[in-house]
């Protein structure tokens, strides 16, 4: 879990929930009644005068199309016609063919503006009669925004599950990201060899908001909007749910250490501001490239493939983009995470270098809130192995007073404000000191119960400019040593002396040391590293 990614006037879980509860909305707006946006009954004489149109697509040269007409198959006959419309005397309708092969038509609603509606609904009837050919026929409902790709939003029918007869499709909540401006609803029928499918009395409904005199601006951090959860399915483990760090709400799905692929992945997330929109996310997936955007709370990527995903942009759409922001992070093959923080429709992880992406952290944060830089890290233990949780700007990691070496080590910056990241080293029993390694990569040894003795950490690139790193350890026979900074050594060489704990810190340039005792743990020695048996 991360900690780096803290805001002031943030507010508690138990906050949120109280708004929600009460029904939070942004504050200075009232609810109106619910008013009447569309009603389209289809009497007009072609889709044109009633201000809809048509998409489709075939794969056997014939293009079938929704219109308005009079009539539609009966169940069974093909001979035999019955009045189509709920009401009225015309419906929209996708017909018959005698050809072979698939179709699919979207009938398009007129563009509309939803921006000024706390909440929309739609509601319909349909008929989908049962087809005799044992044909595929299917209904479902998508939206775009600016002519922009369709989203789904749900299905209605299959070929094992006819209507004959009208049929209600209930009313529908519609997404939040659905109230913008210049929306449309778009009702997509699969047809092949059958009777085709039916739509009357279409009907969208939708909540006004009335701003009232006076009102104040919206306040970002009032009622904020958040990732509840998250699943994701990893290879070898195959579908595992995540939960939000409590303290910072940051979002983290997947592992690190183990070399496992994610393959799929879904983030959950709610929304109780009462501004329109959601989160989105799409990702880059082996073999595959960029699949399409989808909406919170359904799954990107692929399972039973074997697939690693490769990259994955995320992004929050309508008036959530203008006060918040997502900021997400990756764990990559072989990279770790020097790649640092991104946001709002950024590319975190790679394509075309066949890496996968091991881990995804994200979170959402107010437009202009302040990130700072801090560094996570945690230790393989004797006997325990890697620690569960990571420690963070000072917290101890390994242990007191249970004389257990440690073995390996992985550290990395959170928040990364500027270019770089952070570097270290150390050294060995039997091996000395080792080569560099890499935002998140480990260092030491695992599985050869081989102790270390000695670190050193350095940052590097443009953050070096901004932080200083200082380090310290509890060395076996001394205890704790005083604070390393910025590439020296700490801990011990020529003595066989296991380390069991490391403190580390990131402090701004040209601020003070950090003191003996910090985090309630005190130095017992003035060097920070001791080479061979004399303090010399």
């Amino acid at each position: 879990m991360l900690k780096a990614k803290r805001i002031a006037g943030s507010i508690t879980s138990a906050a949120v929930t109280t708004a929600i509860l009460l029904g939070a909305v942004m504050p200075g707006v009232v609810l109106a009644d619910e008013v009447t946006i569309l009603n389209e009954g289809f009497e007009g004489s072609n889709l044109i005068s009633s201000g809809w149109g048509c998409e489709y697509y075939t794969d056997n040269g014939s293009d079938w199309s929704w219109a308005i007409q009079t009539s539609a198959y009966l169940e069974n006959r093909s001979d035999d016609l019955i009045e189509s419309a709920y009401s009225g005397s015309k419906s929209a309708y996708i017909g018959w063919h005698n050809d072979l092969g698939y179709d699919f038509s979207i009938l398009i609603s007129p563009q509309m503006d939803l921006s000024s509606y706390q909440s929309a609904s739609l509601s319909f009837y349909f008929i989908n009669p049962k087809d005799v050919y044992n044909g595929t026929e299917q209904l479902s409902l998508w939206y775009r925004v600016d002519g922009d790709e369709w989203m789904p939003i749900t299905a209605f029918t299959d070929g094992d599950n006819p209507h004959s007869d009208w049929t209600s499709s209930g009313k529908i909540t519609l997404p939040d990201d659905v109230l913008a401006k210049n929306v449309e609803i778009g009702f997509k029928a699969l047809e092949g060899n059958g009777y085709g499918i039916g739509i009357d009395n279409v009907v969208v409904k939708g909540e006004e908001i009335t701003a009232t005199e006076g009102d104040p601006e919206f306040d970002p951090y009032a009622c904020m909007p958040e990732i509840t959860g998250g699943k994701a399915h990893i290879q070898d483990i195959g579908d595992k749910t995540f939960y939000p760090e409590p303290e910072t709400g940051i979002m983290t799905l997947g592992t690190t250490g183990q070399g496992k692929r994610m393959e799929q992945m879904t983030f959950y997330f709610d929304n109780p501001t009462g501004l329109s929109g959601t989160l989105q996310y799409r990702v880059h997936v082996q073999d595959i490239g960029w699949m399409d955007w989808v909406n919170a709370g359904q799954p990107a990527g692929t399972t039973g493939q074997g697939k690693r995903i490769e990259a994955i942009e995320m992004r929050l759409t309508g008036e959530l983009a203008e006060y918040y922001s997502v900021e997400y992070i990756v764990h990559i093959q072989d990279y770790g995470y020097n790649q640092g923080w991104v946001k709002d429709g950024a590319l975190a992880g790679t394509t075309g270098e066949s890496k996968r992406i091991e881990e995804v952290s994200a979170w959402i944060a107010p437009i202009g809130t302040d990130s700072y830089t801090c560094v996570k890290y945690r230790v393989h233990i004797q006997d325990i192995g890697w620690e569960s949780e990571y420690a963070y700007d000072g917290e101890m990691s390994g242990t007191s007073g249970q004389s257990k070496r440690l073995e390996g080590i992985e550290l990395c910056l959170e928040g990364l404000e500027y270019s770089g990241g952070i570097k270290y080293k150390t050294h060995v029993q039997d091996y000395g000191w080792q080569g560099w390694c890499y935002d998140g990569e480990m260092s030491g040894t695992q599985g050869e119960s081989k102790r270390l003795e000695g670190i050193c950490i350095e940052l590097y690139g443009e953050v070096a400019n901004y932080y200083d790193v200082y380090y310290r350890v509890h060395a076996q026979d001394i205890g704790w040593l005083s604070w390393a900074c910025n590439g020296d050594p700490a801990g011990t060489a020529g003595r066989s002396a296991r380390l069991e704990g490391i403190q580390i810190v990131l402090v701004p340039k040209g601020s003070p040391v950090p003191g003996d005792t910090y985090e309630g743990i005190t130095s017992v020695s003035p060097m920070c590293f001791v080479e061979g048996f004399g303090e010399g």
